[in-house]
């Protein structure tokens, strides 16, 4: 039956009512609605931007648990995190990033950025106190080395070196550019292209004696002539 008029209720509650509306689509409220203190069950999940939204879809679309905090994994799908404060891991061992400077005695390092460009490790409470990084040992070209395989190299490298002071070569010597310089080092090659000869070699039995050129050509020790002997001082 329809009303042509208002309803008074004169201060009293409408109950056992199975449905109230004034449209063909549903009930336009106009006013604010007050639940006192009830629940608003049976609700749809929303569709429409204004739409009511159930305590599953928010559960389900919120990364936050009860607690406040996130509880499960935070998937960017491809997207950039921006405008971060700082970035910090919790646990035994915590990690930090940015350029955020900690509370003092914090004790873990902190990678930040430098205004050259480029990145650094430092204690979390300083700016420029650096701290040391660990790697694994290296297996390509550009992999960082720990101090132990730097050692090892340098220490190689020593160990054939010939010092500046002292020491003794073990092996040729082998020289690879011509020499220029009247003290520059020269090879047998250069020797042989310009006719040296080499000194024969001279032993205890030798002494007294003179080097001269052979009928063949070559360098030898031999005697001097008596007259030579004289001029030196030898008698015999």
């Amino acid at each position: 039956m329809p009303m042509t008029g208002n309803l008074n209720m004169n201060g009293e509650s409408v109950i056992g009512v199975h449905s109230i509306s004034n449209t063909n689509t549903g009930l336009a409220i106009e006013s604010e609605l007050s639940m006192n203190n009830h629940k608003i069950t049976d609700l749809l999940d929303p569709t429409a931007d204004q739409d009511a939204a159930t305590k599953k879809y928010v559960d389900n679309h919120s990364l936050l648990g009860n607690d406040g905090l996130i509880d499960t994994d935070l998937n960017m799908n491809e997207h950039s995190i921006i405008n971060a404060h700082k970035i910090s891991t919790d646990g035994p061992a915590p990690l930090y990033i940015g350029a955020t400077i900690e509370a003092i005695g914090t004790n873990a390092p902190r990678l930040t950025g430098a205004t050259d460009g480029t990145a650094a490790f430092v204690k979390a409470d300083t700016q420029s106190e650096y701290v040391a990084v660990s790697v694994g040992a290296p297996t390509a070209s550009n992999h960082a080395v720990t101090k132990e395989y730097s050692d090892g190299k340098t220490n190689a490298l020593q160990a054939s070196a010939l010092l500046k002071s002292g020491g003794t070569m073990v092996g040729k010597l082998k020289l690879t550019a011509e020499p220029t310089d009247d003290n520059d080092a020269v090879d047998i090659g250069y020797l042989k292209t310009n006719n040296y000869v080499a000194l024969p070699a001279w032993t205890a039995e030798d002494a007294g004696k003179v080097l001269t050129v052979g009928a063949d050509g070559a360098l030898t020790w031999a005697t001097p002539p008596l007259q030579l002997n004289i001029i030196m001082g030898n008698t015999r």
